[in-house]
């Protein structure tokens, strides 16, 4: 769909970009998928891989091969700095949404949290998060009092007896940071059932989740209600409108290809609009150097199974590279621009789930802090002062879980909040 909107678009252009897909579930298929794209198809950029693992190793191939490797969906600070020059992130990263949450602890007056986050082994999710969320907490002077790890498969007993644990603790501020909406759908139902989504309880979802929102089942969005989201804002759009349609129309299609893939890339709609944009942001590239056929090397592509330490080398990688890093444009997902090869952090929006969806409370950015509209692009390329926002009142109002209207004290001594039955 990306292609065909920008050469639609741009019917004049003279290059064109020939996409060449390649599955990989792992680290080994992935960086021989990677090979054979370098060394076989002779392609001069990779888009992808999925996850940090990954992307180590195909990075590496990228920088022995001077071929481009550029993923919209690896967020870990884990890859900072970049492994390779050739490893580019169209992805916004962990630690900026981290900055904006640990900022919003602290304009609610609140000085600690417990983490609750997706453990499953065959993927770095939470894991390669924790150090980032610690790093940027100590900065911040949050206290993480404790961390929680939960797996897709865990047992609805094992949830409820980790929730019951949780109750039991001081803290009443509780982060959630997980993809699989059955895990948020099991957690926050049973959270009810043992009395943690009441008044004087909070609960903050990163993007992972709030992305997803409207791909939700009714359930599990009112299992949710009083829970705070924040994840980038997507600036509205004529264009952005008619994406959506043709991508619902398209989608059921594209999951009969590649269903395991396209089903996590709508679970997350903010994924699917990078990926657009990352291909778009390729092709203007292409354009700029205007291709040229380059003599290419038939010694190693005679060899039956290449090791990964035999890569071609590319000649156009190194043009290619420096046009992408220069290339500025506004996307469906927002502003295109890279700042030490990492999209550079957008505003973020902060959202309240109440009813059957969410509403926008205010917005954060690095640079100006919190506001309950959304700055324009001169206001934020000028406005260079963070404003301290000690104060809540810079969000709109609040609904708390319970219903309540009164912001949490955020801890509560144990044993307080159970109501105590009298009997004669």
């Amino acid at each position: 769909m990306a292609l065909s909107d920008f050469y639609t678009t741009y019917p004049h252009y003279s290059t064109r970009l020939a996409l060449h897909h390649k599955n990989s579930n792992d680290i080994l298929s992935a960086a021989s998928s990677a090979s054979e794209l370098v060394n076989e198809e002779q392609v001069d950029a990779i888009i992808g891989p999925q996850n940090s693992d990954q992307s180590r190793f195909v990075a590496e191939i990228g920088g022995k091969s001077q071929v481009p490797i550029i993923s919209f969906s690896e967020t870990s600070s884990s890859l900072w700095p970049s492994p390779t020059p050739y490893f580019i992130r169209t992805a916004v990263p962990d630690s900026s949404e981290l900055e904006g949450i640990a900022s919003l602890v602290k304009v609610l007056g609140w000085h600690d949290l417990v983490l609750l986050y997706q453990n499953d082994t065959e993927e770095e999710f939470g894991n390669g998060f924790i150090p980032s969320l610690t790093h940027t907490f100590q900065q911040a002077s949050v206290q993480l009092s404790y961390v929680s790890a939960i797996s897709t498969s865990s047992s609805v007993s094992h949830i409820k007896k980790e929730l019951r644990h949780l109750r039991s603790m001081q803290t009443r501020v509780f982060l959630v940071h997980l993809t699989s909406h059955d895990l948020a759908s099991r957690i926050f139902s049973l959270a009810q059932e043992v009395g943690m989504m009441s008044k004087g309880t909070a609960w903050i979802i990163t993007s992972s989740l709030s992305n997803s929102i409207g791909s939700m089942d009714a359930s599990t969005i009112e299992s949710m209600e009083g829970v705070l989201g924040m994840r980038p804002y997507i600036p509205k759009s004529k264009e952005l409108d008619n994406f959506k349609i043709r991508w619902n129309k398209n989608k059921c299609l594209l999951m009969q290809q590649q269903h395991n893939y396209i089903e996590k890339v709508d679970n997350d709609f903010n994924t699917c609009l990078r990926a657009y944009d990352t291909v778009w942001a390729l092709a203007t590239a292409a354009e700029k150097i205007q291709f040229q056929q380059v003599k290419r090397s038939s010694e190693i592509l005679n060899t039956p199974s290449p090791a990964i330490t035999q890569i071609r080398n590319s000649e156009t990688g190194p043009r290619l590279l420096d046009e992408i890093l220069k290339t500025r444009f506004l996307g469906l997902s927002g502003e295109f621009k890279l700042k030490h090869r990492i999209l550079e952090a957008p505003a973020f929006e902060i959202i309240n789930i109440i009813g059957n969806g969410d509403r926008t409370v205010g917005y954060w950015t690095p640079r100006r802090g919190f506001s309950r509209k959304i700055a324009s692009a001169a206001e934020e390329d000028h406005g260079a002062v963070v404003y301290p926002n000690y104060d809540e009142n810079v969000l709109k109002p609040i609904i708390w879980p319970g219903e309540s209207t009164q912001k949490p004290k955020g801890w509560e001594i144990p044993g307080m909040d159970l109501k105590l039955r009298w009997g004669h």
